[in-house]
């Protein structure tokens, strides 16, 4: 009975107000532009120079931090203006350009001007690192011109936590061939035809040119998936960058018509290559990582509503979480988002989003609206968004048959296990 009267208290709340349809959003995202991965001496096929190949760029910065503002107003009668509360959680993969990208995002997502201030003078008179440090004895009048904000323009701190490395489950982020069936079913992936014709076609339209802007003596280079990859991944990010592109213009490649076609090879990498396997087992060992934790939110939220709590706290109860990932990442959960509702599947290009929403209506039913790019896919009840998303998932003792691993050697990475995080 007292449940009962806590729904009615919850219902009747919201019928009031605007902030209770909208439970919890879960966003991953794609990291935003970079350099290119795979370069050698620093210079791509195009002529163009790289310093630091991987890393984020200048432009990847500001599509993210774009992406906060964006967010922040889209959320406006949702979100909160510091991080309280519990208001966010924010998980990354151990890649700097994914990590930056969440950092820049989330200086979008929380104006600057409203993080804590030092609790009082007396707390400020302490809140420095000088003590006894004569080398540092000028520290006061830096203390002073904070006054009492922590730091400089009051910007907001996030703690981002990473999905490790050293985690066998977690490789379908850095070495998925640890796996060892996986690069069987990348080769058989590559082998299907949409992959084939689209590489006999560019050889035929593009084979000429490269050969002789690339000093080879023949074509036969183009044969190979794998310096295509490299050559496309060198494009883009060249002209993400706005970089000139003096020596493909010079040998007669049209920038544009070229822009297409690596976007269509991009395509296919993620969408089949990565994903095509018949049983999707790449995509579905990807969500079976991430998704059982965003199930465990919308079931904590529903659960805190119909107790009666509709406030936000910690790990357990957080308004967003944002996880920061890659193409291939973003990839699988559309792939896995189309075998469970249907939805059609999209490229991922860099900084591409997928959300999931819990919402709430007036007669106390939970509904998850699915979105990318902020097209809504689809509204789903939680129930079955619930089941059909469990039904392809993976346990880990599933995963680690597959793959061939121990279970015996990989019992501390499994849920609950003492330091699993």
């Amino acid at each position: 009975m007292k449940n009962l009267f806590s729904l009615i208290f919850v219902i009747l709340l919201c019928a009031h107000a605007t902030l209770c349809d909208l439970r919890f959003v879960f966003s991953f995202f794609r990291h935003g532009a970079r350099q290119p991965t795979a370069i050698k001496g620093g210079i791509d096929e195009f002529g163009e120079s790289w310093s630091n190949p991987g890393e984020l760029t200048a432009t990847g910065k500001r599509m993210h931090f774009l992406l906060g503002l964006r967010n922040r107003h889209y959320y406006k009668n949702f979100t909160t203006k510091s991080r309280i509360d519990g208001s966010v959680y924010v998980r990354s993969t151990d890649y700097n350009r994914t990590i930056e990208s969440v950092q820049s995002q989330m200086q979008g997502f929380f104006p600057p001007g409203n993080a804590e201030l030092i609790a009082d003078e007396k707390t400020r008179a302490n809140a420095h690192p000088f003590i006894d440090d004569p080398t540092n004895s000028g520290w006061e009048k830096f203390n002073d011109f904070l006054g009492m904000k922590t730091i400089k323009g009051r910007v907001e701190t996030i703690p981002i936590h990473l999905f490790t490395q050293d985690n066998p489950f977690n490789q379908f982020f850095y070495v998925p061939y640890i796996c060892k069936p996986y690069k069987g079913m990348s080769d058989a992936n590559i082998k299907k035809e949409p992959i084939q014709n689209f590489m006999k076609k560019f050889k035929e339209d593009y084979g000429e040119k490269l050969m002789k802007m690339t000093g080879r003596s023949d074509t036969n280079f183009l044969d190979s998936y794998w310096y295509l990859f490299g050559l496309f991944d060198s494009f883009i990010s060249d002209m993400y960058d706005g970089r000139e592109l003096k020596k493909p213009q010079d040998f007669g490649i049209d920038l544009q018509e070229f822009n297409k076609t690596s976007f269509e090879f991009a395509q296919n990498d993620i969408l089949i290559q990565f994903n095509g396997d018949d049983e999707s087992f790449f995509a579905r060992w990807s969500m079976s990582i991430l998704l059982p934790e965003v199930i465990q939110w919308m079931e904590n939220r529903i659960a805190a509503d119909k107790s009666g709590n509709l406030g936000y706290s910690g790990y357990a109860l957080p308004r967003f979480a944002f996880f920061s990932t890659h193409d291939v990442t973003v990839g699988s959960g559309l792939t896995v988002l189309s075998k469970a509702f249907g939805f059609p599947l999209y490229y991922t290009p860099f900084a591409c989003d997928i959300f999931m929403e819990l919402h709430h209506d007036d007669d106390g039913n939970y509904s998850v609206h699915i979105k990318y790019q902020s097209l809504t896919l689809g509204v789903v009840p939680f129930d079955e968004f619930k089941s059909k998303i469990q039904a392809l998932l993976y346990t880990r003792e599933q995963i680690a048959e597959t793959c061939g691993w121990d279970m015996e050697e990989l019992k501390y990475f499994l849920p609950g296990a003492i330091n699993h995080h």
